[in-house]
């Protein structure tokens, strides 16, 4: 696909009057982001070949000894999102 077909696209697109409207989070909400955010920590596994994810995980969770757990999520090729349940070990 080039540029010009995806110039035209995106002009077709319109919203609806009702998607206008911005909706503001809960405050419970945002607050919950927020710590979300600060226990997370994104990586890049240095190497060409594909990791695998399971393996992965596991040794990490070993490695770390993280007591009170992590979530290992694959982002993409090799890039991972790390979600620890608590600040402290």
């Amino acid at each position: 696909m080039g540029l010009k077909e995806i110039v035209n696209l995106c002009a077709d697109m319109t919203l609806l009057e009702m998607e206008r409207s911005v909706q503001r989070l809960q405050v419970g909400l945002m607050t919950a982001a927020i710590k979300r955010l600060l226990w997370s920590l994104v990586g890049n596994v240095l190497t060409s070949k594909m990791v695998n994810r399971d393996g992965f995980a596991s040794v990490l969770k070993k490695i770390w000894r993280v007591n009170k757990g992590v979530e290992i999520e694959c982002v993409t090729n090799n890039v991972f999102m790390f979600q620890f349940r608590s600040a402290t070990n």
